[in-house]
């Protein structure tokens, strides 16, 4: 499960992104730390499982070997918004009352931008990312909003709100080779696309490696934990963990068709 930490002090309200991320202060081990916290509106969180959303791909990145920040859910006590000025509580009004997903602020990250040379991208696991960001329907990975944290040799992958809208007919789609999601705007498409032939036919090693080991069933913890805060349903999330174990059961196949579609 995450951990739960309570909102001590608020920072400052973060620049880009639609949800206006909060910096905020939580103690943890006693020691003040930085997190960001979205901030949805309530049917929002209601029609979306947004939250849940932000929470399996944190957890399921991990899984294939990608940097996300540290993952937790973030309650606001009353004495927290009894703090806040009047008008950053009034920016309250109308969002999601709920625990909140939160993760670690990275200090002196930057924001990647498209024009990065590709030989800039080479320390970063484009393809594993590309093939996480399909198998997961992640349709925000845009150049105009990437989700990506450069620093050093790490890429923090960060919101995924708008990921996992999959259902019975995503895996039938899948059994019958159709493959609906839009992969011609994902911010690596181009340099993957533009790629010699044979070095296309290795790019997903390292992914479908990934796919084959992982156990889905580690999210079972992180769905009763989300359920028992009101986020998420049980029938919701036996979808979503039938659909990941047939990606897995067909790993071949899905490593193929990715590959198909850089051709």
């Amino acid at each position: 499960m995450l951990p739960v930490y309570k909102a001590q002090s608020f920072n400052r309200i973060l620049d880009g992104g639609s949800t206006y991320p909060w910096l905020i202060l939580v103690k943890v081990d006693g020691i003040d730390t930085p997190y960001v916290v979205k901030i949805y509106p309530k049917d929002h969180v209601e029609k979306t499982h947004c939250v849940a959303k932000d929470v399996y791909c944190s957890i399921l990145a991990k899984e294939f070997d990608l940097d996300t920040p540290k993952p937790a859910l973030i309650e606001f006590p009353d004495y927290f918004t009894d703090s806040l000025d009047d008008s950053i509580r009034d920016r309250l009004i109308g969002k999601d009352t709920r625990i909140k997903f939160g993760c670690a602020f990275i200090e002196g990250a930057y924001q990647y931008d498209d024009t990065l040379h590709r030989s800039n991208l080479e320390k970063y696991s484009i393809e594993t990312i590309y093939a996480f960001d399909n198998l997961v329907y992640n349709v925000d990975r845009k150049n105009e909003k990437s989700n990506i944290l450069l620093k050093g040799t790490k890429a923090y992958l960060i919101d995924h709100e708008l990921t996992l809208s999959v259902n019975i007919k995503t895996i039938s789609d899948f059994q019958n080779n159709i493959w609906n999601y839009n992969n011609k705007k994902h911010i690596f498409y181009p340099f993957l696309k533009h790629s010699r032939k044979e070095d296309k036919q290795t790019f997903f090693e390292d992914f479908k490696y990934y796919l084959g080991i992982v156990n889905f069933n580690i999210l079972d913890s992180y769905s009763k934990q989300l359920i028992s805060y009101n986020h998420h349903t049980k029938d919701d999330y036996l979808i979503l963990n039938e659909y990941l174990c047939n990606m897995k059961l067909n790993t071949a196949k899905f490593v193929k068709l990715l590959i198909g579609h850089l051709q």
